[in-house]
């Protein structure tokens, strides 16, 4: 897998598992492989199944 270091960057959005939230918003130093899990999530305006990213924050792996 590809990770993509954010460094310093903030996250935009809450990543959530469900409907809890695990990694919040303004979140620093988290690393996403984008579209890289093998979990998969119906996205109503593509109209098709897509990958979850994967994130790696505080040395856990979240599929999101």
């Amino acid at each position: 897998m590809q990770f993509y270091n954010m460094g310093s960057r903030p996250l935009e959005f809450d990543v959530k598992c469900g409907s809890k939230v695990v990694i919040p918003a303004g979140t620093k130093n988290i690393k996403i492989a984008f579209r890289q899990s093998h979990l998969k999530r119906f996205d109503e305006t593509l109209d098709r199944f897509v990958n979850l990213n994967v994130y790696i924050y505080k040395g856990k792996v979240y599929h999101a």
